[in-house]
């Protein structure tokens, strides 16, 4: 997959967002999704929670996501 989301790492580091559950309740997105997001950097917002994340944490998308070159990238997907 060519494209990854870095939503755990930029929430962590540029918003002092430390869980996944703090994650889960600022944007309201469900609970399945908001995990999976944070956990699986392979799982990729729908274009719903893409307005959510970008509304609640004032930021752009391509703050947390991220175009792999998979040719070069050592990146395994789970």
């Amino acid at each position: 997959m060519p494209m990854i989301n870095q939503i755990q790492e930029f929430l962590k580091n540029q918003r002092g967002v430390k869980t996944p559950y703090r994650f889960w309740r600022d944007t309201g997105i469900s609970r399945p999704v908001a995990y999976g997001l944070w956990n699986n950097p392979h799982k990729l917002p729908d274009p719903s929670a893409y307005s959510r994340i970008c509304e609640t944490y004032k930021t752009q998308i391509s703050d947390f996501l991220m175009w792999v070159d998979e040719s070069t990238s050592d990146l395994n997907e789970n």
